[in-house]
């Protein structure tokens, strides 16, 4: 199943304010490492939990984009000139954030059809992000987000396809382990999405769960090998070749 034009325009603004929260999340001052990664984590999810709503409801365009626009914006102002200054720690940024934006919508007389397209879009963009990796700088962060997310999302979206998160999500933990993790993540990105570019295959949770058993139990010397020595395309190229290889 593809998806539709509307959710087009919805991965589409979504990635574009995306951006835009990156870049003004940095003007925050956040002393220590760990809290500033779980605030801007606490904004990303944010900004996916508000537009999963206004997409059940059906806005247009126009208004996708005013919510999204206003999402992080209200997410740092309260964060900088409240939050960090522990005058209403009870109050997060993110229940701020909803009040301002949801408090006046009405659910009464709309029902989501098509849940599945939020649930594998929030998944999609929570892994590409890749918050587990400390040494993501903001540069690399935007580097992702305008040469990745949009993508990632378009095509890895669609039903066909989205059970593939969990095979790219182990090889994306596996990169961790390796001090060059940032280098060998964005050779991941480039190979795992040509690759399938060119393919026209379905997957379902079945399969993946036989080739995850196959290529990284079965075989896993050899890929833990290859993972290991991918430090250029071509070897991150064959890397994913072999994982999708009957």
């Amino acid at each position: 199943m593809s998806i539709s034009h509307y959710e087009e325009q919805v991965i589409r603004s979504y990635n574009n304010h995306l951006l835009n929260y990156i870049v003004d999340f940095e003007k925050i001052t956040i002393s220590h490492t760990n809290d500033r990664i779980k605030m801007f984590i606490q904004g990303l999810q944010t900004m996916l939990h508000v537009l999963s709503i206004i997409y059940c409801i059906k806005l247009t365009d126009e208004q996708i984009n005013s919510y999204l626009e206003k999402c992080p914006l209200l997410f740092i102002e309260y964060t900088e000139q409240v939050y960090l200054k522990q005058t209403d720690i009870i109050h997060t940024p993110s229940l701020f954030v909803y009040n301002v934006l949801l408090g006046n919508i009405s659910f009464e007389k709309h029902i989501c059809d098509n849940n599945s397209f939020m649930n594998n879009l929030y998944k999609w963009s929570m892994i590409i992000n890749f918050l587990e990796n400390k040494e993501i700088t903001s540069a690399d962060r935007t580097k992702i987000i305008k040469e990745y997310h949009q993508p990632y999302l378009l095509f890895f979206t669609k039903t066909k396809l989205f059970p593939l998160c969990n095979i790219f999500e182990y090889i994306q933990t596996q990169v961790l382990q390796y001090p060059n993790s940032v280098e060998k993540y964005f050779l991941l990105l480039s190979s795992f999405l040509n690759f399938f570019k060119t393919k026209k295959n379905s997957y379902t949770n079945d399969i993946v769960k036989e080739i995850h058993y196959n290529k990284f139990m079965v075989n896993r010397n050899t890929f833990d090998e290859a993972i290991g020595n991918a430090s250029n395309i071509t070897q991150m190229n064959s890397l994913i070749k072999w994982v999708f290889s009957t």
